[in-house]
């Protein structure tokens, strides 16, 4: 079977945002493909409370990220709760640029458009 094939039956636009942020980082194209799953008027909101607007704000965000982060490492699990809602359960392991590690586990909800865009992301780190 086609790998593409696979990929547009069982991949949800979540499940690849996390596949490419392993990447992103470190590579240009896979940082602009990430780029290109949220909708030109998306919204995100981080788990600190702020909201990024548009997708200007987005990759500013999403590079300084990157900026800080020498190695990213995701396992997640997404459920489609609808046609236009994903969860995904997560965790992440990572090391900073400054060789320190870290780690979290979190939850993010999207909504997508009919295009299958990220139209609204909310990203929470469990306590």
């Amino acid at each position: 079977m086609d790998r593409n094939l696979i990929k547009n039956i069982f991949m949800t636009v979540l499940d690849e945002y996390f596949e490419l942020s392993d990447h992103a980082g470190s590579d240009k194209i896979c940082f602009d493909i990430l780029m290109s799953l949220f909708a030109s008027k998306a919204k995100v909101s981080l788990s600190d409370g702020s909201l990024l607007e548009g997708k200007d704000a987005i990759e500013t965000f999403f590079r300084s990220f990157f900026d800080r982060n020498k190695v990213l490492k995701h396992v997640w699990h997404t459920n489609r709760i609808d046609d236009r809602n994903l969860e995904t359960k997560w965790a992440v392991a990572g090391m900073r640029k400054d060789n320190s590690f870290f780690s979290f586990t979190g939850t993010d909800k999207a909504t997508v458009n009919s295009a299958n865009k990220i139209t609204y992301l909310a990203i929470r780190f469990d306590k």
